[in-house]
């Protein structure tokens, strides 16, 4: 079974963010924004562990664990006010980060409060307001190295803090950057990425989040899910981490790994090309259909169903291990939901229990 699958299994209770090597000196707050960095100007590479991301040169080879190295190195810094903002007039927010972290996260002031946390090198952020929405333009460099979103350990993070209780529509544009949007605080969620990662976080996500990533990832993670997911990616992954999933998944991938883990999952379209799979649940509650061209697929039930229709069909496997009884299909109980799943091309496992990890 392929690593990410595995380890998004064990450990993807996800903090998302990015680290690097070294990190420059310089004038920290400039009052002028940097262009975002141009699409044929990528000498260098990102990685993304956690809530942490790294950037590196183009041809880096990552050794040993330099996540652990570069946030040893680099401890969380001062906190440096920019704005604030009145919630007057603001029903829609929109963020543009690039080669930084952005954390978007609800507090009891009343008004919009900006903020850096932990620069190392230059961070350039400000706030406009023009016809209702409310932009965050940030820009950081390949010369911060490493950031960090994580509430105990930010690094070259920009803070946004938004009123409680209002809900906002959010867009998002990231361009090798980490955003971390908590859910309590916006009303839908809308984003795209290049490079880097989209994480939305909450205890009950009812916003509908719709987004899309090119060499991005994003990850969505809360108690509870009322709001729909439609989340699209080219050469990126998607990983959802639940408590109970009552709104409409709608995952499509190429080129990247899908993990679901929930205790209870409603209605859900996942498909991927070229990329693993993995869904590991307590109950399916409403019809899922799973496809997969290309790539392995592993699903878990925390407790062996009994009630299910279970449809499978593909065509060239490595390795199908299906429970007994369950090859060509099966019917228990009721019949409902309908479980579809359609594979080509991998190794195919259908399991009961507590999931197993390397």
């Amino acid at each position: 079974m392929p690593a990410f699958l595995l380890a998004a299994a064990a450990a993807l209770s996800m903090s998302l963010s990015a680290a690097a090597l070294a990190a420059g000196a310089a004038d920290v707050h400039e009052n002028v924004l940097p262009p975002a960095p141009s699409a044929d100007a990528s000498s260098y590479a990102v990685a993304l562990d956690g809530e942490q991301m790294l950037f590196g040169p183009a041809d880096w080879r990552l050794e040993g664990n330099p996540f652990a190295a570069a946030a040893s190195k680099y401890a969380s810094g001062e906190t440096v006010h920019l704005q604030t903002l009145p919630a007057d007039g603001v029903s829609r927010l929109a963020v543009n980060a690039a080669l930084c972290g952005v954390v978007i996260e609800p507090s009891d002031t009343g008004s919009f409060e900006l903020d850096t946390v932990g620069a190392s090198g230059p961070i350039s952020a400000k706030l406009t307001l023009s016809g209702g929405t409310l932009t965050l333009t940030a820009r950081g460099s390949t010369g911060l190295r490493y950031l960090c979103t994580r509430e105990d350990a930010r690094v070259n993070t920009v803070l946004l803090r938004v009123p409680a209780q209002r809900y906002f529509s959010l867009t998002l544009s990231a361009r090798d950057a980490l955003v971390h949007a908590y859910g309590e605080a916006v009303g839908s969620v809308g984003g795209s990425a290049d490079g880097g990662m989209l994480y939305v976080t909450a205890e009950k996500l009812s916003a509908r989040c719709t987004m899309t990533c090119t060499n991005g990832d994003v990850v969505i993670e809360a108690d509870e899910i009322t709001g729909k997911q439609d989340v699209q990616t080219d050469n990126g992954d998607i990983a959802v981490i639940a408590g109970k999933v009552g709104g409409e998944l709608y995952f499509r991938s190429e080129n990247g790994d899908i993990a679901v883990r929930a205790e209870t999952l409603g209605r859900a379209t996942i498909t991927t090309q070229n990329g693993d799979l993995l869904l590991d649940v307590k109950e399916l509650t409403k019809d899922a259909y799973l496809k997969d061209l290309n790539g392995d697929v592993r699903v878990n039930f925390r407790k062996e169903p009994q009630d299910l229709d279970f449809v499978f069909s593909g065509g060239n496997f490595d390795e199908i291990r299906l429970p007994r009884g369950w090859d060509g299909g099966v019917t228990l109980g009721s019949g409902e939901p309908k479980f579809t799943l359609r594979t080509e091309n991998g190794e195919v496992r259908v399991t009961f229990g507590k999931l197993e990890t390397p």
